[in-house]
């Protein structure tokens, strides 16, 4: 499986290659914010992006929408540390699968699998 990681925290994108990386997801381009993260999904079409809600200009459900718009197929998890039942529904409504920040690894992992079946 190959990523894409979008975070305006570059300790978080770290953070999330790490985990994902040890899980045998090869990460092929990061993001810090949903400008980029649109960018780095159209040129490298990966099967996973996980995106932030919360970044500078294009936020994470923004840039989820302009992909989807776009008919892209990558799968989508987004984090926020924003606890917001709005925002989660959104995300779902997108097909992305919603993991809550603090990240805790295995919820990481468990949202991957989640998404590659």
């Amino acid at each position: 499986m190959r990523a894409v990681v979008a975070d305006d925290s570059r300790f978080m994108r770290a953070l999330v290659r790490k985990v994902l990386e040890s899980a045998g997801v090869r990460v092929v381009a990061e993001a810090s914010n949903g400008k980029e993260a649109v960018e780095a999904v159209v040129e490298h079409n990966p099967d996973l992006l996980v995106i932030d809600i919360n970044m500078p200009g294009l936020n994470g459900l923004e840039a989820l929408r302009a992909l989807r718009a776009r008919g892209v197929k990558t799968r989508f998890v987004v984090l926020t540390a924003l606890d917001q039942p709005r925002i989660a529904e959104e995300a779902r409504a997108l097909g992305a699968v919603f993991v809550p920040k603090p990240l805790k690894p295995e919820r990481l992992l468990e949202a991957v699998r989640n998404v590659a079946r």
